[in-house]
């Protein structure tokens, strides 16, 4: 008996196969590749409104389902999630994450999740929010500069080198001139990296030496290197104050922990680094975008702010209690969720909305296009935090919010997260208002993660300027 008819009523019996389903058109040979590939979100968007919520797309060389359906979404993610691994789309992604958690499956992820979510506990989130307070002043302090001399800032650049060095920070629990830099120009060809395969049809295997791996296997190198150098540091040297490189390095040589060796240890580092750092700095940088697009949120954001907190400097516990702001980063995430589609793979035959899932069948879910229908969200396009006051009620529920993903496999990080920007909120918006640049015409761009089109460019304002009163 498969997974499917265990958890599936009727599993796959007499229904229809999935490609008996509405679907698009496509070119004779590539299939729906051309028109996914020009404008991915545009041409989702559409053709989940005009053939339905689970829609069969041919791309080519491959095929997969998208799947938009909240119930359907949460049968993947939450009710059968056993028989769905991660598509062999992240794949893709594993020379340069390796078999970090993001990659791991079964048994493997079940023990690394263990082993790392202690790290990530709501109630260690004190001990790093004097990390985001500190990095935070200290890019005000450029911006204090930046507004004397009224030059604008590319909000995107500051919120992910911003979430970057509070990356570094939490997880090597230094801030040497020499580490940072050598871990953000690793970071960056990583990333780059990452990004050209995930569109790219074809990539030859890390052993051809071709430039771009060449390039890759150097920064792989070097920043294993540095890791190395501060786990033995801290070996040292182990009453140090704690971070999350030390937490995990404490389960090496472990016998309770024998499976975790070093090379476990330095997946572990690159994934948090590049998916934890890539995905809050994005996050951070959209909800600037759209509260210069909506001063009446941010003139309440605002108040809220110094009616809580005044001129003081937020902590972890602050920033919990400030509701409107969490509200803010809420339908931020719902309008421009960085992890915009996540992909799986059936193990066994299942059934999903009436349809006949055969083992092998790639999934697409995207919380974009579902936290944009109409059908769960009034006035699905409009920017309102005030909507995520009485959240879990009615249709809005986790199937049609999920921007950090849902089930046992949701984002280890999220509390992190967002404990990281709502104290990057609070501090700048006890400072400053920032102005978007007139003219400019910024658009989603799907990537790694989902990115602004070009730099979000915005002048630096203090808040005592009378424009704002």
């Amino acid at each position: 008996m498969s997974l499917g008819s265990i958890t599936s009523p009727g599993a796959s019996d007499g229904a229809p196969d999935i490609w008996q389903a509405p679907r698009p058109k496509g070119n004779p040979f590539l299939g729906n590749l051309p028109d996914l590939r020009q404008d991915p979100l545009r041409y989702l968007m559409e053709v989940s409104q005009k053939h339905g919520e689970i829609v069969p797309l041919n791309l080519g060389p491959s095929k997969v389902v998208l799947v938009a359906q909240p119930d359907a979404i949460d049968h993947v993610l939450q009710r059968n999630y056993r028989n769905y691994h991660k598509s062999p789309f992240y794949q893709k992604l594993r020379p340069v994450l390796g078999d970090g958690l993001v990659m791991a499956e079964d048994d493997d992820w079940r023990r690394q999740r263990q082993l790392i979510q202690p790290a990530f506990h709501k109630d260690r989130l004190q001990a790093f929010d004097n990390i985001v307070v500190s990095a935070t002043a200290e890019m005000l302090d450029g911006w204090s500069v930046a507004e004397r001399e009224d030059a604008p800032v590319d909000v995107f650049d500051s919120m992910m080198a911003l979430s970057l060095e509070v990356m570094i920070r939490a997880f090597f629990g230094i801030s040497a001139p020499h580490v940072k830099q050598t871990v953000m120009e690793c970071v960056a060809i990583m990333l780059d990296d990452s990004e050209r395969r995930v569109w790219s049809l074809f990539d030859l295997p890390m052993s051809v030496p071709t430039p771009n791996n060449v390039r890759l296997r150097r920064a792989i190198e070097r920043l294993d290197s540095v890791v190395l150098e501060i786990v033995e540091r801290h070996r040292n040297n182990p009453n140090q104050a704690p971070n999350l490189l030390s937490m995990m390095a404490d389960a090496v040589g472990d016998p309770e922990t024998e499976w975790f060796g070093i090379g476990q240890l330095l997946d572990e580092v690159k994934t948090m680094l590049i998916v934890g750092h890539e995905t809050t700095g994005t996050a951070l940088a959209w909800t600037f975008y759209l509260l210069s697009r909506h001063p009446d949120a941010w003139r309440r954001m605002q108040e809220e702010i110094a009616t809580n907190l005044g001129p003081g400097t937020p902590t972890a516990a602050d920033a919990a209690g400030l509701k409107f702001t969490r509200m803010v980063i809420q339908e931020s995430l719902r309008l421009y969720p960085p992890a915009w589609t996540m992909s799986r793979v059936a193990l066994e035959d299942d059934c999903i909305g009436g349809y006949a899932i055969p083992a092998g069948t790639n999934l697409m879910l995207s919380p974009y296009i579902v936290q944009r229908n109409a059908a769960y969200w009034p006035n699905p396009e409009g920017f309102d935090p005030a909507r995520f006051e009485n959240f879990d009620t009615g249709k809005q529920t986790a199937d049609t919010y999920f921007p950090f993903g849902g089930g046992p496999r949701r984002c280890i990080g999220e509390h992190f997260a967002v404990m990281e920007m709502s104290l990057v909120l609070a501090m700048i918006t006890q400072k400053f208002r920032l102005d978007l640049i007139p003219g400019q015409n910024v658009q989603p761009v799907p990537k790694i993660s989902l990115r602004p089109s070009k730099a979000v460019q915005m002048s630096v304002n203090r808040v005592d300027h009378p424009r704002y009163h």
